[in-house]
């Protein structure tokens, strides 16, 4: 009887213990279930949270390329932070401050990129030349990178400088015009910010290389080139645009042109 009682104590016992997991268990499984929602909760809030910023973020690149601001990622990133996140309408006078007490820091990034290593001592004298307030003449050196780079980019050697044969792309503004999209809804429904990034600067080698430019006082290769140009609207603004292209040109190395579904022949057609 000893026996039995013990065992049956023993088994009353066990079925305790099990009760008791069961219990912990259900209440394991309830917080579980807790838990994903709230999880996905707070991850469907970061995804609507993301997804607006990113919004501002291709607002305002747009609306500053009206104005031949071309802005990398770290500019739109600190206009957004300290201006109010609704605000796109574009403030030059807020990035001018910004370009002004980091333009080193840009310069710095620039010169040191693989990308521009052979532009690198044309750069810096440029730079000697806007540091003594000749405008006109630092900016002249600065198309010159930015058309290497991007003809670079088009055929696959962005990152190999020193490869200067068949740099050169027949008609390829009137290539990149033809082929790329510019459409504002196609643009607002890309993805990455790195195809952003490269479709700003393809806008920018469209407006900047245009041959036939309907306004004189905007930055324009042809007309400065070849003297038809108010040289007096050269300005400060005028060459921290330049900078501020060929770091965003920057971008050009995590995008590929088949990512833009863009596909040209460097061959004269």
């Amino acid at each position: 009887m000893n026996t039995t009682s013990a065992l049956l104590k023993q088994w009353s016992g066990a079925q305790s213990a099990v009760g008791l997991a069961s219990r912990h268990m259900e209440n394991m499984r309830a917080l579980q279930e807790q838990w994903n929602g709230s999880f996905k909760s707070i991850l469907t809030d970061l995804d609507d949270k993301y997804e607006a910023y990113r919004n501002k973020q291709y607002k305002l690149i747009l609306n500053a390329q009206e104005c031949q601001w071309f802005l990398d990622e770290e500019l739109v990133d600190h206009y957004l932070e300290i201006r109010d996140i609704d605000e796109t309408d574009f403030d030059e006078v807020a990035v001018i401050n910004y370009i002004t007490n980091h333009l080193d820091e840009y310069i710095h990034e620039i010169v040191n990129s693989s990308c521009y290593e052979t532009q690198k001592r044309i750069i810096n004298q440029s730079v000697y030349a806007y540091k003594q307030d000749y405008y006109e003449l630092a900016i002249f050196p600065l198309f010159g990178a930015f058309d290497n780079i991007i003809s670079r980019w088009a055929q696959g050697i962005l990152t190999s400088p020193y490869q200067f044969q068949n740099v050169y792309i027949p008609n390829f503004r009137g290539k990149l015009k033809h082929n790329i999209v510019k459409d504002l809804e196609v643009v607002e429904v890309i993805q990455s910010m790195n195809l952003l990034k490269g479709l700003t600067i393809i806008n920018a080698y469209i407006d900047l290389f245009d041959n036939k430019p309907s306004n004189q006082t905007k930055i324009n290769l042809n007309s400065i080139l070849h003297g038809s140009y108010n040289y007096d609207e050269l300005s400060q603004n005028s060459y921290l645009k330049m900078i501020v292209l060929l770091k965003s040109a920057l971008a050009l190395i995590d995008v590929s042109p088949s990512e833009l579904n863009l596909y040209l022949s460097v061959k004269e057609q």
